[in-house]
């Protein structure tokens, strides 16, 4: 139910090795949990001491890279209209790894809104 290991994770970020692309991985044993969604994630490696530069590039234009669909991953005259909007909250929140890795961060990622076509929403 759970792939994602912390310990791995700071392994390999505190060796300067960045993710290329991040995603949720969310399948029918994780999508009620650990893994729930992106955003989720996100604040998983924010957490894990990731730049938030570097999360949101590994979200967006590291995946688009990755497909051969560059117009997907900044927002550009030439790309689609579509953007999503996200605030980062801070507090104290739990986030899991696989069923027996469980840590506490400061912040979360959530979503403000989403742009489709140009157009706001919220």
């Amino acid at each position: 139910m759970g792939s994602f290991g912390f310990e791995n994770a700071e392994t390999i970020l505190n060796s300067g090795f960045l993710p290329d692309a991040i995603s949720s991985d969310v399948h029918s044993l994780s999508i009620k949990g650990p893994a729930y969604d992106q955003l989720v994630t996100l604040s998983t490696f924010l957490n894990l001491w990731m730049s938030i530069t570097d999360i949101i590039a590994a979200s967006t234009t590291g995946p688009a890279r990755a497909i051969c669909r560059p117009e997907l991953g900044t927002p550009s005259p030439a790309s689609i209209g579509h953007a999503t909007i996200l605030r980062i909250k801070k507090g104290e929140f739990i986030f899991t790894g696989s069923p027996e890795h469980i840590r506490s961060g400061e912040k979360k990622v959530t979503l403000k809104g989403v742009v489709l076509n140009g157009e706001m929403w919220s």
